[in-house]
Formats: structure tokens, C-alpha cells, sequence
């Protein structure tokens, strides 16, 4: 039997920005070679992921703003609505805290880091939440 560490195998990376989703994965590969990534620009297509395959997600990078009309907070919003998706740790990467998630939103994510955001902080702070 699969323990939850073992079947939550998937890193989450939701940005708009598709060279920034890349660069995530890219970086985080060196230090979690034994997840697999998935990693969407746009709403639409994550918001499909998170209701399909929520139990695969180990966590969850969220970017604050994903277009003009949808925000982070909305996914982890949805994440957090489904018994599976409590205890997925969710952090919100944005360039715009203030903006992109307002302060009755922030209790949705266990971490909120502004851009432009070092590696090896993010590196850290995973393997800190993941308990690597």
C-alpha cells in the first residue's frame, strides 16, 4: 500500500509566464529528480489538473496574477475545497502580494514569497514543507 508521500509524486507549477514555469521546473529537477512536474500557463488547463489528478500533487506553485481575470488564490482555493488537497502545501509566488492576494486569501497557502525569488530559497522552503 502507498503511503501519502509515496503516491503524491507531482509538483504542481502554475504561471503564466511559460519561460518562468520552465525555469521552475528546470531548477527544481536537480533537487527533486524523483517527482514529476507538471507545469501549466494557463488557468483553464491547471483548474482541469486539479480536478482530475489532485491526489498525484505533493505540492503546489502557484504564481499570484495567472491572467487579467483569474488569480492564484482561485486554485488554491479549489485545492483546499477537497479532503485530498488540506494538507497539499501550496505557495504563492507573485510579484504583486498585495495585488494578487488579498489578505482574506492568504490563509489558503502555507508560504507567500515575492518575486523575484533566489533558488535556493525556494529549494529550501520545499524540502523544509515536503520534510526532505
Amino acid at each position: 500500500m502507498e503511503t501519502n508521500n509515496e503516491s503524491r509524486k507531482t509538483f504542481l507549477i502554475v504561471d503564466d509566464i511559460g519561460s518562468l514555469t520552465k525555469a521552475y521546473e528546470r531548477l527544481l529537477k536537480i533537487d527533486f529528480a524523483e517527482f514529476k512536474f507538471r507545469a501549466f500557463n494557463f488557468f483553464a488547463e491547471a483548474e482541469y489538473f486539479i480536478n482530475t489528478d489532485l491526489d498525484k500533487i505533493a505540492i503546489a506553485l502557484l504564481d499570484g496574477q495567472l491572467d487579467d481575470d483569474h488569480f492564484g488564490y482561485e486554485l488554491a482555493r479549489q485545492i483546499r475545497i477537497a479532503d485530498a488537497g488540506k494538507k497539499i502545501p501550496i505557495f504563492l509566488i507573485s510579484g504583486d502580494v498585495e495585488e494578487s492576494a488579498p489578505e482574506e486569501t492568504r490563509g489558503l497557502f502555507d508560504l507567500i514569497l515575492e518575486k523575484p525569488v533566489k533558488g535556493a530559497e525556494l529549494i529550501a522552503k520545499i524540502k523544509e514543507k515536503l520534510k526532505i
